[in-house]
């Protein structure tokens, strides 16, 4: 800023000094001119209104010029006239004689004389023209001379404001130089706590990702499965939880309240209480899973007691691979399924686990669904029919041309027209259409969708 401040003042110097310079060289001019040099001229080239002015002064000087020659030319021609007309007299004087035989001759002579005398009058009055002419010129270069000082007056006050702002830029740089200090020195503090919270963050996304079940797993129980998980930030509030125990497969996608850091410490929680619920105490009802889900996570953060409403929506699916059912509950979340080309839906209850609870009990409901007795003809392949469980996050998002979120129908009939493709397929085809949709909003919020085809 100070080097372009300094460029600012030189070049404002120069424009004033090519202003002023040729302006200080025709009031020169002028002044030589106005004692009587004639031939002076004024040597400016430009094209503005100064070239314009040094232009009239040439020309005007020029025509002075022409008419001094003229008016001397015409004095030369009278003084001429007039000794002729002095041998004249003379000649008069001395033949006496002859003018009475010349009067005619004279009388002519004299003709021609008045004629002469009307074509002086004439020329004197011309030259007096000229000289009311020259006299207005004189005028109008007094009140250039005068416009010219006003100008000089008004660029020496440009340069002394310019010089003004310029000291006073001079002072904000000072200011700005210390303030940039300031801010980089906040700006290193800043930059080193950032590499604390994203090393932090990562070794948790670590964490988060170790607790995760790996697709292998779920795979070997749940060969045709998918699950297509996007977290907004590094950790993320959604999670899948995955486990099989005696005949028993247990799968579930779960949507905690917020995302990142918040969020992934609830994952923890919800993760914690399903492996002791299921694993450790052994109960295998979706349904009642929920609801000991519920008390745990109103117990893990003391609510009834504090102002803590965090939760989490879920939607649980038990395969009973013996028995050929599969029982669903839901909290928040359905289950969307396709059979024999339908998309069906089943609703999961409308409160959350945890949260603000009015009623003293929390119930959730139990929907199963017999999976052998779906043949068409008896002695025939079972039909097999394909399930989804999800967060809302691909619902949530905003994007498309109009800016506007997915929607829940929209969603609903994405799947169900690709439901029938292959189970990587569907997976890239969800990846495509959400980061599609998406475009180069920012993402709204964690993704989790999970797809099995039983």
């Amino acid at each position: 800023v100070f080097i372009v401040s300094l460029i600012i003042v030189l070049v404002s110097f120069l424009i004033a000094r090519s202003i002023s310079a040729p302006i200080l060289m025709l009031v020169a001019k002028t002044q030589e001119m106005s004692k009587g040099n004639l031939d002076i001229r004024a040597e400016i080239s430009t094209r503005d209104e100064i070239g314009q002015l040094a232009h009239s002064f040439n020309e005007n000087a020029k025509a002075l010029t022409e008419q001094r020659n003229a008016l001397l030319d015409k004095q030369s021609e009278i003084e001429q006239q007039m000794e002729e007309i002095s041998m004249q007299s003379e000649t008069l004087r001395t033949a006496n004689e002859e003018i009475a035989l010349r009067n005619e001759e004279l009388h002519q002579n004299m003709e021609e004389i008045e004629s002469q005398r009307d074509d002086i009058i004439q020329k004197t009055i011309a030259l007096e023209q000229q000289k009311e002419e020259m006299a207005v010129q004189a005028e109008n270069m007094k009140e250039v001379n005068a416009e010219l000082a006003v100008r000089n007056q008004l660029l020496e006050e440009q340069k002394q404001q310019i010089e003004i702002k310029a000291q006073q830029l001079k002072e904000s740089n000072q200011q700005v130089e210390e303030v940039l200090k300031d801010l980089q020195e906040k700006q290193r503090i800043i930059e080193r706590s950032n590499k604390d919270t994203f090393a932090s963050i990562n070794y948790a996304k670590r964490i988060q990702d170790a607790m995760l079940p790996p697709l292998e797993e779920i795979r070997a129980h749940l060969p045709e499965s998918f699950v297509f998980y996007e977290p907004k930030n590094i950790v993320s509030g959604d999670f899948y939880w995955f486990a099989q125990k005696d005949d028993k497969v247990f799968i579930a996608a779960v949507d905690c309240t917020g995302h990142g850091v918040p969020g992934a410490f609830m994952s923890v929680i919800g993760h914690d209480l399903l492996h002791e619920i299921i694993l450790t105490e052994g109960v295998t009802e979706p349904d009642k899973i929920l609801n000991a889900l519920h008390q745990g996570v109103r117990t893990a953060l003391k609510q009834e007691t504090s102002k803590i409403r965090d939760g989490m929506d879920i939607a649980l699916c038990v395969i009973d691979q013996k028995n050929q059912v599969l029982s669903f509950a839901g909290a928040g979340n359905p289950l969307y399924y396709v059979e024999q080309g339908e998309m069906k839906v089943i609703k999961g209850n409308n409160d959350c686990i945890g949260g603000f609870q009015k009623a003293k009990k929390r119930q959730f409901q139990m929907h199963q669904l017999p999976l052998a007795q779906y043949a068409p003809y008896q002695n025939t392949p079972q039909v097999p029919r394909m399930f989804y469980i999800f967060s809302d996050g691909f619902q949530d998002q905003f994007g498309g041309r109009h800016d506007e979120k997915f929607m829940s129908k929209r969603f609903r009939n994405f799947l169900h027209s690709i439901s029938f493709m292959p189970i990587d397929l569907q997976e890239q085809k969800l990846k495509e259409e959400f980061f599609e949709w998406k475009g180069k909003q920012t993402q709204t919020d964690d993704v989790l969708v999970i797809g099995f085809r039983i």
